[in-house]
């Protein structure tokens, strides 16, 4: 009789812990949707079989208090001049540029990037202090949906998986920048931050 009980004791120990793991594969599956409708970026495809959202757009702001920006929705790039004021130049990507940043995004799960990595200091109250404070922000809208992340250079944690991630995006950003300063013969200001 006892190992009869000690048996079904088993069997139903067994099966509470697979109706358990099915429960969180279900949860899983729900915030994973969760995720790919907030940004309509499908994690789970090849980047080259993702079909690029026709209202994919973004807004990137970064520099010295963040006076750079790219709106692709405008067709806008707006330069820090530092001592002059700030000169707008019309810039708009080719599809391959944001065919690119597009792949970024999904290649580094942007969806699921925390939106503030700001934080300078840790647990124990030991922080970075950077002057003048270089920083990013990042607004993307896919499918009508909107989601910004934001970056400041002494963000505490930078081996954080986040800024991480959220590197390797700036770097494809600014690297386009960077070639459309230089297709546009954009000056550099005449003088610096200290």
């Amino acid at each position: 009789m006892i190992s009869k009980l000690n048996l079904m004791l088993v069997i139903a120990t067994i099966a509470i812990l697979i109706i358990l793991g099915m429960l969180q594969s279900i949860k899983d599956d729900i915030n994973v949707g969760a995720a790919r409708k907030l940004t309509g970026l499908n994690v789970n495809s090849s980047v080259a079989t993702q079909k690029m959202p026709r209202d994919f757009a973004f807004r990137y702001s970064f520099g010295i208090s963040e006076r750079n920006v790219l709106d692709t929705a405008k067709n806008l790039y707006i330069k820090d001049m530092v001592c002059d004021p700030p000169q707008d130049y019309k810039v708009t990507l080719t599809e391959d540029e944001k065919r690119s940043v597009y792949n970024s995004l999904v290649d580094n799960d942007f969806s699921k990037i925390k939106n503030d990595l700001t934080d300078n200091c840790d647990d124990s109250g030991r922080c970075i202090e950077i002057d003048p404070l270089w920083g990013a922000t990042l607004t993307v809208t896919i499918n009508g949906e909107k989601k910004t992340v934001k970056w400041r250079a002494n963000y505490y944690y930078e081996d954080d998986p986040d800024a991480v991630r959220f590197g390797e995006i700036k770097s494809v950003i600014e690297g386009i920048i960077s070639e459309k300063e230089e297709e546009l013969k954009i000056p550099e200001p005449g003088c610096g931050y200290l």
